[in-house]
C-alpha cells in the first residue's frame, strides 16, 4: 500500500512537518466492518494534512466523496483568492493611474 496522502492537497505523511501530522477521517459512508478491495482503502475513510484536518473533521457527518470534493473546492477558492491578491500590483502612494500608463515600446521612443 502507498503512503499516505491528504485527499485535497496530496502532501504524502512522509512530509509533514514535525509536529504537524495529519489523521484519518471517517465519515459517514464509512464502516469499520467493510474489507477493502486488495490495494486499496477503505471506502469512507480519507487522510487529511495538519492544514485540512480540521475542516475535515467538520465535515465528518458528509459521505466521503462530498465532503472532499467541497474542501477541494473551498482548497481552490482560497487560493486563486490568494493568486489574485498577490498577482495585481498595490499602486504607489501619491501616483495617480495617469502617472502609471505603459509607456510605448522601446523601438517607438527610440525612432519617435
Amino acid at each position: 500500500m502507498n503512503p499516505a496522502t491528504c485527499a485535497i492537497c496530496g502532501q504524502p505523511l512522509d512530509d509533514a512537518a514535525e509536529g504537524a501530522y495529519g489523521d484519518w477521517v471517517a465519515f459517514a459512508d464509512h464502516d469499520n466492518h467493510a474489507l477493502p478491495e486488495p490495494g486499496s482503502r477503505a471506502p469512507g475513510l480519507a487522510y487529511f494534512c495538519a492544514e485540512h484536518l480540521a475542516l475535515a473533521r467538520e465535515r465528518a457527518a458528509w459521505r466521503c466523496h462530498d465532503a472532499v470534493q467541497a474542501l477541494r473546492l473551498h482548497a481552490g477558492a482560497q487560493a486563486a483568492s490568494a493568486a489574485q491578491v498577490h498577482s495585481a500590483p498595490a499602486p504607489l502612494a501619491g501616483t495617480a493611474e495617469a502617472d502609471i500608463a505603459p509607456q510605448s515600446p522601446w523601438w517607438q521612443r527610440w525612432w519617435g
